[in-house]
This record gives C-alpha cells, structure tokens and sequence, in this order.
C-alpha cells in the first residue's frame, strides 16, 4: 500500500507501508501554507528556491536530493533530468522520476516549456506524474492537458495552482477540472492511498486540495 499526502504548492509526501518516506520540494512559510511537521527518509528538491526547497523544516535526518543524475538510496532508484524554460533564467530545475514498491513516480516540478520528443523519451512510462497548472511561468491549464496526452501515466495530480491559501499562481484548480473528464477527488481530500492493482486501463486525474493543519489528517 502506498499513500500520498498532499501539503501545498509542489510539496507531496509519499509514504509506504514498509515505512519508507519520500517528499518532495518542501516549502518556506510565506507562500500562505503552512509546512506541517513531518518526517522523511529521502527529500526531493525541484528547484533551489524558498518555494521549493527548505529542507532544513523536515525532520528525520533525511537525504536531501538535488540537480541532475542518478542515485539509489535505500532501495529506491532516483533520476534527476535537468530542465530549464527558454527566455527564463531563472527557471533552472530537476524534475525527479524513482520507483517504490514496484510503481513509477515522476515529479515535473515548476515546469514552464512544453517538453521535446527527448525529454519525453527521458521521462518514460510513468505510473504516478505530479505536474503544474496554475499558469504564468509554468504550464497552463490548457497546456497541461495538451502535455497530458503525449504522457503515459495511470494517476495524474496537479499542483502548483491558485488557491485561498495561496492565491498568487494565475490559475486555480478549477479551471484545469473543466478540461478533463473523470476526476478523481478522494476523502479526505488530501490523501489518495493505493496499491498498483488499482490502476486501471485508462489514465486518470487524481485532485488532491491542501486543507490547513488543523484539517489534516495524519
């Protein structure tokens, strides 16, 4: 069984029943979420900016990954594919693709160019994509849905969207649900648990919300 738990922005905890703990871009307070306390065994890091990457909040004595290359960390194989958007200097990052319990995860992280027939060769077949929505430097909710089709998955989740907590990304969740059919939205919000036997035949988008501390479930 595996579990992912959702904490805002481009922030998800994946955790399995084994115990091993993986999260990915944990943040810094002033984005208007607020980091819970949690623990991990291995940190992703997308991306070497405050929205992205404050490991020093994650307890656990964790591995903290960053940048391109390939690394195997208690059992779990780990890709970093270095990307960065045209005309954006600034948007130099890693998107993270690694394997647990036999499902494949790919984590875009706060990507704003629409990937080349290489980088989705790199990418592969994935099981589980987080990938961007929320508009302005990183992919629309028009893009995502056009990128969506050139990708094989069996679970996508959006992340880095507009929300009240957080309301500065241009586009909210809601406007990349009007594009797609069959959404997934599990209970409690914030937590999609599964195993692989749960794929289906089609891919299907799973929306995850962030809830406040005080609403989430542990």
């Amino acid at each position: 069984m595996l579990e992912i738990k959702y904490l805002g922005h481009a922030c998800f905890l994946i955790s399995a029943d084994d115990g091993l703990r993986v999260l990915t871009d944990p943040y810094s307070g002033f984005l208007g979420y607020v980091l819970p306390e949690v623990a991990a065994d291995i940190v992703l890091i997308s991306r070497n900016h405050a929205e992205h990457n404050c490991a020093e909040a994650v307890g656990g004595q964790p591995a903290v990954i960053q940048g391109a290359g390939y690394r195997e960390l208690n059992w779990v194989k780990i890709r970093g594919i270095p990307v960065q958007t045209p005309g954006q200097p600034h948007s130099a990052g890693t998107i993270f693709c690694w394997d647990m319990q036999a499902v494949h995860f790919c984590h875009l992280g706060a990507l704003g160019s629409v990937p080349d027939q290489e980088l989705l060769a790199q990418i592969g077949t994935v099981d589980v994509l987080f990938f961007p929505s929320g508009g302005g430097e990183i992919w629309s909710p028009q893009t995502a849905a056009q990128v969506l089709r050139q990708i094989s998955y069996k679970y996508a989740l959006p992340m880095l969207y507009r929300t009240l907590h957080n309301p500065r990304p241009a586009c909210g969740l809601a406007e990349f649900i009007a594009l797609q059919k069959d959404i997934i939205i599990p209970e409690p919000k914030n937590i999609l648990r599964f195993q692989r036997q749960d794929f289906k035949n089609e891919p299907q988008i799973v929306c995850l919300e962030y809830l406040p501390e005080e609403k989430n479930v542990r």
